[in-house]
Formats: C-alpha cells, structure tokens, sequence
C-alpha cells in the first residue's frame, strides 16, 4: 500500500504546483507591524480580494481589501499593527481574485446603443427586435454565455451605483446614461430615437 500512497501524493503535489497561484501574498514584517503586499504573476489584470481576521489588531484601511493590480504588478494592500503593544496580537488571512474587466466609458456611447441580455429573458428579445428593425446602432453583450460580459455589465453598473445587487433585465446604456429594471419597457424603448432615418442597415453588434 505505502508505494501507492506515495505515487498518489506525489501526483497531487505535481498538479497543485501546475496549477500556481497567479497572485503571491507577500508579508514584511517589523518589529510593531506587518505589511501586506499582493504581487500579480498573470499576464492579465486581476481584482484582488482580502479578507483579514484580527486579534488585538487594526490594520490602516477598510476591510476586506479590494484591489486592481495589473499584470506583473506589484502593490500594497495594507498594514496591519498592534492595538495593544504589550498584549500578543495575531491576524489571519483569506484571498481570492477574478480576471479585471474595465467597465465601458460611459462617455464614449453617444452614437450607439448598448444592451446586457440573458438568453430566454423575453424582455431582452424583445427590445433586440425593436432596436433591430428600427435602425439603431447597438452593441449586445450577452452575460448568460460569456462571463466576462457578466463582469463588464456588473463593474460598469457599480461605476454609478456601487451598492446595487438586483438587476431586471435588460441593462440598457443610451447616451452615456444606464437604465435597468425598467417597469414599462414598450414605452422606454419606443421613447428612443434612431441615428438615422435613412434606410441605412443600422451598425449591429453581438458579443456571444
């Protein structure tokens, strides 16, 4: 049996050490505190998330810690330190990260309509069709197939809204301007104005 075991073992070890985290927690310590640092190894930007858990202790910013750190970066996330010098303090913590997809620049769509769908959502099928055979210029993300759309929706959203959890869908940005549970959609979408009122086809754009 121990030859087994020892085949087993090591065929975990070599897949863990395959599979390396592409964030390395870094620790620097003093004599009265520890700094905390995250270095991103990936070739893509990450969001960095950590959760500390203190014992007579405080650190120098809000937790958890929430953090962009672009690839082959390297940045710190804070300091922890005694609140008590003279009684033992410990802390512990937990991380984890996501891919960091921009949001879009609200700015920028002046001439074009952008929509987050979810695939069977009738609401969304149904202002494709109105904007389709209107002749709009549009952009559809679609974030049931393509997670990375489900991020970008997301982190644009929170650009305005940082506390929303809820979305009815379609999320519609028209003119730099983000419109979502919509409660009468016939009459939000019937209330836009096409680009153009020449039979142009209209510049249409689907994001699988």
């Amino acid at each position: 049996m121990k030859p087994y075991l020892f085949i087993l073992c090591f065929a975990l070890a070599s897949n863990c050490f395959a599979q390396e985290n592409p964030i390395e927690l870094i620790e620097k310590k003093g004599d009265d505190k520890v700094v905390i640092l995250a270095k991103n190894k990936s070739d893509k930007d990450l969001v960095v998330h950590l959760k500390v858990d203190l014992v007579n202790a405080q650190t120098n910013t809000d937790l958890p810690i929430k953090r962009v750190i672009e690839a082959g970066n390297e940045e710190v996330l804070g300091e922890i330190s005694a609140v008590d010098i003279y009684e033992k303090w410990t802390y512990q913590t937990s991380l984890s990260y996501e891919r960091y997809i921009p949001p879009i620049n609200l700015m920028a769509q002046n001439d074009t309509v952008v929509l987050f769908t979810m695939t069977g959502c009738g609401r969304c099928d149904y202002t494709l069709d109105y904007l389709e055979h209107n002749n709009f210029n549009f952009v559809e993300y679609n974030t049931t197939r393509n997670f990375e759309n489900n991020m970008l929706m997301w982190n644009t959203l929170k650009t305005v809204d940082p506390t929303v959890r809820d979305v009815r869908m379609p999320l519609i940005i028209v003119n730099g301007e983000i419109s979502y549970n919509i409660k009468s959609l016939p009459a939000f979408v019937e209330a836009l104005e096409p680009v153009s009122e020449d039979p142009i086809p209209a510049t249409i754009t689907r994001t699988p």
